[in-house]
């Protein structure tokens, strides 16, 4: 059907001429009618509070029909006419590392997509969480990076629970990076270009990402034949700087070490400065993480690569699965190494 509507330009009419074509919207009628249900059942499947109301058997065949029908509900909609607030609980020890930053923002990402607002709240920056406590944050999940479960326990009650860089030998369901191989990789890497010892800038934290990174660092040194130096500290750049300048200027010889965080790397690219030590010749050096800063510096940062926005993102699936009741699997993604040009990687390396 056309239609004729006019518009007044510099004092002249304009006639135009435009198409209303009828579009039909997919609604949840629809999909009830596609799978022979209810809309209530629908509505109940799709809005994740099925458990206990609905089977299993009939939320598939929902969850199917709307994708046969590509339907999405329409969330906002929803909130307007019913009042509900969908959120989740996203926990970090400070948001001001840009790691935990990378993460909330793939979970909001996820999130958002399904109509769920991601809360983002710094456990250790806060009064020990007691004003959370206190409101009742009234979310439907959590999930919680590079926390231990004792430290989210008081949030944790009833409610489904992921864990991001977590314990996995812990209650809840986890998604990690298995950081084996990056770390084996750049060892051997270091150990081709001729170091014996290796000096790892470690966080002075207790959570187990990091005494995870202690330990594999510590095994492939030993697989190796290398001396394993651990040097611990805060992980932050001021700190490191200032550690890594005293061990770099107690010898003459080439250096090498391997650092907890991006941000940690940054305080020996500053250090090696400083001192006039050329990288990748005099002091060599890996990190983990990889994130923004890695391949800008000069040389670019050879670093294990632990990707932030994957990591939220299957945490925010494994969440999402939780609530629908469905039976969940802890996942470990891969952790590779970046070579760039922060070590000295021989021929024999490349070859591997």
């Amino acid at each position: 059907m056309m239609r004729l509507f006019s518009l007044i330009h510099g004092g002249k009419r304009l006639e135009m001429i435009k198409g209303n074509r009828s579009k039909h919207v997919t609604t949840a009628a629809d999909v009830a009618a596609r799978a022979g249900v209810s809309q209530a059942s629908v509505s109940l499947v799709l809005s994740g509070k099925w458990e206990r109301r609905v089977s299993a058997e009939t939320a598939a065949l929902i969850r199917r029909a709307a994708d046969e029908l590509s339907y999405r509900p329409n969330f906002a909609a929803r909130r307007l006419r019913t009042g509900e607030i969908d959120a989740i609980l996203f926990l970090v020890p400070v948001i001001s590392n840009p790691f935990f930053a990378q993460v909330h923002e793939a979970i909001v990402s996820s999130a958002g997509a399904k109509g769920v607002t991601a809360l983002v709240y710094p456990l250790k920056a806060q009064d020990d969480g007691k004003y959370l406590r206190a409101t009742g944050h009234g979310v439907d999940g959590i999930i919680a990076c590079s926390l231990e479960p004792e430290e989210i326990r008081a949030y944790a009650a009833n409610l489904p629970v992921v864990l991001i860089d977590g314990n996995p030998s812990g209650p809840h369901v986890w998604v990690n990076a298995d950081i084996q191989a990056g770390v084996a990789q750049a060892v051997s890497d270091i150990a081709h270009a001729g170091f014996h010892e290796i000096h790892h800038l470690a966080a002075d934290r207790q959570s187990w990402t990091f005494k995870e990174r202690a330990r594999v660092v510590a095994s492939n040194c030993e697989a190796r034949g290398m001396q394993y130096l651990p040097s611990l500290g805060p992980p932050t750049l001021n700190h490191t700087l200032e550690r890594a300048r005293d061990l770099i200027a107690q010898t003459s010889a080439p250096i090498a070490f391997i650092c907890d965080t991006e941000q940690m790397a940054l305080g020996v690219y500053m250090a090696a400065m400083f001192l006039r030590r050329s990288i990748p010749s005099q002091v060599a050096l890996v990190s983990f993480d990889d994130g923004l800063i890695s391949p800008m510096l000069e040389p670019a940062l050879t670093a294990i690569r632990i990707d932030a926005a994957e990591l939220g993102r299957l945490a925010y699936e494994k969440l999402h699965a939780l609530q629908e009741g469905r039976t969940v699997s802890s996942v470990m993604i891969d952790a590779p190494l970046i070579r760039r040009g922060s070590i000295p990687v021989s021929q024999v390396a490349r070859s591997l």
